[in-house]
């Protein structure tokens, strides 16, 4: 993997963190706020589909451990947060 692109992956975890909204004590969320916007971010740096998102995600196993990802999320889960 691009050291680059693990950079941008960890900069834009730690912005998410910052600026994403907290989830919900009630909810059981699959991902947490924070992680899909990190996501979108990424896809937008990459300027990737959202399944061309989901397949980089499945293939490096070092970008999901950066963003914290135990499953890679379906591209659905993603277009419907950035929504």
């Amino acid at each position: 993997m691009d050291n680059e692109l693990l950079r941008f992956a960890r900069l834009s975890a730690a912005v998410a963190r910052r600026v994403a909204p907290s989830p919900s004590r009630f909810a059981t969320p699959a991902y947490a706020p924070a992680t899909l916007f990190a996501l979108l971010l990424l896809r937008e740096r990459l300027r990737l589909t959202y399944r061309g998102l989901e397949d980089l995600l499945r293939l490096s196993g070092q970008l999901r451990r950066v963003l914290g990802l135990r499953a890679v999320p379906d591209h659905a889960t993603v277009w419907r947060f950035a929504r």
